[in-house]
């Protein structure tokens, strides 16, 4: 076991390799990750993402050839990487495929369950043959994230989640009823969302409508996430729910798909190299300015959005009380018209509850949202100190970030039980529906609040692992 000074050691010395590697990349112009798995052979632009961005250490092989990719001095690089070998790190086990093997296509499909089980598994079907369409149309290799399948026994299913989501450059998102009633998936399209909007030319979102649209936009029209679905450019799937896998229509519905990855993989390659930012260095220059009163108005209202969130804990405890209170008299209650009597009493009592703790993830997640693209391009430009910004500042900003993190996370984190009490409870009477619903509306928006905190959490462990600020 590692004594606590060896810790700080090892610390350190990873500290230095990463924060020698930005550098390096950095005086090279920045490449992206793909640019570099190009120049490298045998890497895939995932693996090259991993190496530069932590917080593991690679292996040495992998490291030296993304150095040597970067122009760099390989004796170096391998005395600062010996130094973490030294104190004790372990290198993480990264493969180094044949240059005819490598990853080329990293993708997450992102889909509620009961669609899958409601149509005999075709999702999984689908998923399985855009992968071999695409490797038959391309000859490239493609990685596919899903979550049932790509999370080893024993590892935690959230961060695997979103280790996938992280390392993919393209999020299939099976969109319908049951896709956006659910808080897993809300949760995952947000946190992609936040990495398409701080780096748009690397990722993207591809929405395939796997219910028809009408019946989606008659129940989900006032949405916010269904809003910024249609925005996108959208594939329509609800033919495939009934398709045969296999058949000739099936065939050509997966290289419709297959044809609109290979466009955005396209878009991706024809950037210029050095442009890794999804920004116009004007553009940059421009919102690095803003970013400082996004800085100030963050510091003044994080006080505020901790209010905020007790306030909607208070609301979640009132609730539970209500509901326990009357909990015995239902089950007691010998008649239906008795029973009715209590739902109604209850209805009435947890009304004014709902409609508050509804305004309140309203207000919190219009904040969040608009807050997010500038958060994480803060963040990025303080890592690759772009930013005209003092230590003190950029600590302060930091620490902003992740009290309000921290503060978002640990409320979130115990709606597990009230998610189950709604669900059960829905159905009793229709007077009790109206404010379950707007409760359960209000979790689905803190279901999105929480993929905007781990993302930002997650850029934050980057950082502080390369720069030395603690979360």
């Amino acid at each position: 076991m590692i004594q606590k000074a060896t810790d700080h050691e090892a610390s350190h010395s990873a500290r230095a390799l990463f924060s020698a590697l930005q550098a390096l990349h950095l005086r090279a112009g920045q490449p992206s990750s793909r640019q570099i798995a190009g120049r490298v052979g045998g890497l895939s632009h995932t693996t090259v993402n991993s190496a530069l961005r932590g917080p593991r250490v690679p292996s040495w092989p992998v490291l030296a050839k993304v150095v040597a990719a970067l122009g760099g001095d390989e004796g170096e690089f391998q005395e600062l990487w010996a130094a973490t070998r030294d104190h004790g790190i372990k290198s993480e086990p990264l493969p180094i495929p044949a240059a005819d093997q490598a990853v080329e296509v990293s993708v997450f499909a992102s889909y509620s369950h009961i669609d899958n089980d409601a149509t005999y598994e075709r999702i999984s079907k689908i998923i399985l043959g855009i992968k071999g369409i695409y490797e038959s149309l391309t000859g490239s290799k493609v990685e596919i994230f899903k979550d049932a399948d790509s999370i080893a026994l024993g590892e935690n299913w959230r961060d695997r989640i979103r280790m996938g989501l992280s390392s993919s450059s393209i999020l299939l998102a099976f969109v319908s009823p049951a896709y956006l009633r659910s808080e897993s998936c809300r949760q995952e399209f947000r946190e992609f969302l936040g990495f398409l909007e701080a780096n748009s030319k690397k990722r993207l979102i591809i929405p395939l409508l796997y219910a028809d649209f009408d019946r989606i936009e008659a129940r989900f029209a006032r949405d916010e996430l269904w809003q910024e679905i249609k925005s996108l450019q959208v594939l329509k799937l609800e033919a495939m729910r009934s398709l045969d896998p296999g058949s000739a229509e099936w065939i050509r519905a997966l290289e419709m798909i297959a044809y609109r990855i290979e466009e955005v993989l396209s878009s991706v390659e024809t950037e210029e190299p050095g442009d890794d930012s999804g920004y116009e260095a004007g553009e940059a220059q421009e919102f690095g300015q803003g970013l400082l009163e996004l800085f100030a108005e963050i510091e003044e209202t994080t006080p505020r959005f901790a209010l905020e969130f007790e306030r909607f804990n208070e609301l979640i405890n009132q609730l539970g009380e209500e509901t326990q209170s009357r909990a015995s008299r239902l089950a007691k209650a010998s008649t239906f018209s008795s029973k009715l009597a209590v739902s109604k009493q209850l209805a009435e009592a947890i009304n004014p509850i709902a409609v508050e703790a509804y305004e309140i993830s309203e207000r919190l997640l219009a904040i969040m949202a608009k807050w997010d693209s500038g958060v994480r391009y803060g963040i990025e430009l303080i890592a690759s100190k772009r930013l005209d910004i003092d230590e003190e500042d950029a600590s302060q900003f930091i620490e902003a970030i992740g009290g309000l993190a921290e503060t978002g996370n640990e409320s979130l984190s115990h709606l597990e039980t009230l998610r189950h009490t709604i669900a059960s409870a829905r159905g009793i009477s229709g007077q009790l529906n109206k404010p379950l619903a707007r409760i359960q509306q209000a979790l689905l928006r803190f279901a999105e609040m929480a993929g905007i905190f781990q993302g930002w959490g997650n850029e934050l462990k980057v950082l502080g692992y390369s720069r030395g600020y603690g979360m």
